[in-house]
């Protein structure tokens, strides 16, 4: 039986063992358990120890007495079908751990000769099992300037990466995401995309991935009609780097040109600046960047945020 840190138990049979997991048969199916969540575990040959004790058997008056082993009477049936309070599917349990979550908000606020209001919030949760690793993220802004409404937009991502190989450097990826800006006179987009990535820099305090793949993307402009769909490949890389022991620097970058035309391209651009405050708070500098070369009539090719905000993290 193992007892997690969470109080969970889990009972079943040990398949095999690793340097981070374990691999356990129950009545769910095929459990691995991360050892980092394991506060201890017990034998099954303990908890049986209780139940196996010598019946007492009193003597029947008048009857001959024979020598008698109690212990030869007592029958010991294995436990075939171990009994365990997690009966989640094998494939789902994993999803349930391991998960960082945070979260940022920020505003700048301005009244007098020009009235401004514009307010930020950033979300990312990040998921990390074996092989497989699962990003989403949020992002939405709304602000005015002189009561002229200065952003409106919101968009989302899901990202999963799965390692390859035995090494563990070269790894398959999907991209899929949806969102819109208002101010772009964009009423809604979305993509969808795969490819590989490899991990070109690995160390404790700086990891550098790049990318390449294909996407589809679709852009509907609603208020002008003016729609767009087409088929792009992509190239990106992505970079974390921990400066100190307090300042981390979190970047990435993706050009994205259509297959059919090379000169007809999208770029997005952001950076991170995190240093923290408290426990799970810190204060973050991002900067977001947009390029089009083919943009909405009256909407400019670029488009660019600074935002300072307060993180949460979970």
């Amino acid at each position: 039986m193992f007892y997690l840190q969470n109080g969970d138990r889990i009972t079943g049979d040990i398949i095999s063992e690793r340097a981070d997991s374990v691999l356990i048969r129950s009545l769910a199916g095929e459990i691995s358990i991360p050892l980092n969540q394991i506060d201890h575990r017990e034998s099954s040959l303990k908890n049986l120890s209780s139940s196996l004790k010598p019946p007492l058997i009193q003597p029947v008056a008048g009857a001959q007495k024979q020598a008698t082993n109690p212990v030869a009477a007592v029958t010991v049936v294995p436990l075939e079908s171990p009994i365990t309070n997690h009966l989640t599917p094998t494939w789902f349990a994993p999803l349930l751990t391991n998960w960082s979550v945070s979260l940022q908000i920020g505003s700048d606020l301005g009244f007098g000769n020009s009235d401004r209001q514009n307010f930020y919030a950033n979300g990312t949760a990040l998921h990390r099992w074996d092989r497989v690793r699962e990003a989403i993220t949020y992002t939405a802004a709304f602000g005015q300037l002189q009561n002229v409404e200065s952003a409106n937009r919101m968009e989302g991502t899901i990202k999963t990466d799965i390692d390859l190989g035995s090494r563990r450097r070269i790894y398959a990826f999907n991209l899929a995401g949806i969102g819109y800006d208002e101010v772009r006179r964009l009423d809604l987009q979305y993509q969808e995309g795969a490819g590989l990535g490899y991990k070109l820099i690995q160390r404790p305090k700086l990891t550098l991935n790049t990318e390449i793949g294909t996407q589809f993307q679709h852009f509907d402009f609603a208020s002008t009609g003016q729609d767009r769909s087409l088929i792009s490949a992509r190239f990106g890389e992505d970079l974390v780097w921990e400066i100190n022991k307090k300042l981390k620097l979190r970047q990435s970058f993706a050009f994205m040109p259509n297959f059919a035309d090379f000169t007809d391209f999208r770029a997005h651009y952001s950076m991170n600046f995190s240093y923290p405050l408290l426990d799970h708070t810190s204060i973050n500098l991002n900067l977001i960047d947009d390029y089009d070369t083919n943009p909405v009539q009256g909407v400019k090719n670029n488009d660019m945020t600074v935002q300072t905000t307060i993180g949460i993290s979970f």
